[in-house]
């Protein structure tokens, strides 16, 4: 497995597609930097204007799910103000170029805010620009304490190369999005798992009954059987984690890993716990 991880800021659009171009192992199309810089250049003399250091910093890591290249990106901003987050958005495109990806490849993006206010902006943003148009597993989070600024925002985006060309995705019904799950050849992604019950013991298992019917859901549309490779769980602070238990098999995943991360809120106010799950051929 190769990863590369890189820390870059962008101050204007044109150094990005210098540096997005020299870090990646294919070029871009110039019609694609064309219609992403087209897109972009209507914002960058605002920003230029307003906040002369507004940058979003980006971290990415090259790596394999499932056998199948697939890169992971990190763009932080300083605001959910409307027009920054159009700059947000632009800019990933343009970082998913210089790694010879679309928007279309996208299967998950997670999002955290520093305010509920700012997630809500963030996540009708992501539904207009990304996951309607093209879906992918979603979860969004709510943390002042992981930004040093009051009104931050951080989008980290899972890319697998060529999803697009076979990506499918099961809706919530009635109507989507967000997404049950999403999948790409024999690979499955989740979008959050939660539950807006009344107290831990309530949602936990809610949550169990939501992650195995998601997962049989995934595998009938995969065709064959599947296992969950990696578990996230985000809890919030106000619950001690030894309330949890052994949280795997609470949620139903008893002996997998879960790489626990803490939060302040979620998209539902009453929500405690959420789960997200990639999973790939298994029993």
């Amino acid at each position: 497995m190769s990863r590369r991880s890189s820390a870059i800021e962008w101050r204007t659009h044109s150094r990005l597609m210098r540096r997005s171009s020299a870090g990646s192992k294919r070029r871009p199309s110039r019609s694609r930097i064309a219609r992403a810089v087209t897109r972009a250049s209507s914002h960058a003399d605002t920003l230029a204007r307003t906040v002369p250091d507004h940058v979003p910093v980006m971290t990415s890591q090259d790596l394999e799910i499932g056998g199948r290249p697939a890169t992971w990106l990190e763009l932080e901003g300083h605001s959910t103000a409307p027009e920054r987050l159009e700059a947000l958005f632009d800019a990933l495109e343009l970082a998913l170029a210089g790694h010879g990806l679309t928007l279309a490849d996208v299967v998950r993006s997670r999002m955290t805010a520093a305010t509920r206010e700012g997630r809500a902006a963030a996540s009708a943003a992501r539904l207009r620009r990304l996951s309607v148009p093209f879906p992918c597993a979603t979860s969004s989070y709510i943390d002042p304490s992981a930004f040093d600024r009051p009104d931050g925002i951080r989008l980290a985006t899972l890319a697998v190369r060529r999803a697009g060309a076979d990506k499918s995705a099961i809706a919530h019904d009635p109507s989507p999005p967000p997404w049950k799950v999403v999948t790409t050849g024999d690979l499955a992604f989740l979008s959050g798992i939660t539950s807006p019950a009344d107290g831990l013991d309530a949602q936990l298992p809610e949550i169990r009954a939501r992650v195995t019917a998601t997962l049989a859901m995934a595998e009938e549309r995969i065709g064959r059987p599947i296992r969950p490779t990696t578990v996230s769980a985000y809890v919030g602070r106000s619950v001690a984690l030894e309330a949890a238990g052994d949280l795997a098999a609470r949620v139903g995943l008893a002996g997998t890993p879960i790489a626990v991360r803490r939060c302040d809120g979620f998209a539902t106010p009453a929500s405690l716990i959420e789960i997200e799950i990639d999973a790939a051929p298994g029993d």
